[in-house]
C-alpha cells in the first residue's frame, strides 16, 4: 500500500510518517510505503504524471498553493475521468 503525505510543515510531515512507520512495524505490514510532499502543486504534478496511492493525508492549508481540499477535489475528478492516479 502506498501512502502519500502532503504537509508543508516538516515537523508534522515527519511525525505522521514516523507514526505510519511505527504502525507498519507493529502490525508487520511490510508492503506499506510512504511518500512525502511539502507542496500540493508538486503532488498534483506527480499525480497527473501517474503517481497513485491508496491513502492520502493532505494538509488543508498550504500558503500560496492549492489547498488540501481543492487538491482532493482535483484528484477525485481525475479518478472519475480515469486520467491519472489510482490503479
Amino acid at each position: 500500500m502506498r501512502v502519500i503525505i502532503c504537509e508543508d510543515e516538516r515537523c508534522f510531515q515527519e511525525a505522521l510518517c514516523n507514526a505510519i512507520e511505527e504502525w507498519k512495524e507493529a502490525t508487520n505490514h511490510q508492503d506499506v510505503s510512504c511518500i512525502c510532499f511539502d507542496s500540493s502543486e508538486d503532488l498534483l504534478a506527480s499525480w497527473e504524471g501517474g503517481l497513485s496511492a491508496e491513502l492520502l493525508f493532505l494538509d488543508i492549508q498550504i500558503p500560496g498553493e492549492l489547498s488540501g481540499m481543492a487538491l482532493a477535489k482535483k484528484i477525485r475528478q481525475d479518478r472519475k475521468s480515469g486520467s491519472a492516479g489510482m490503479p
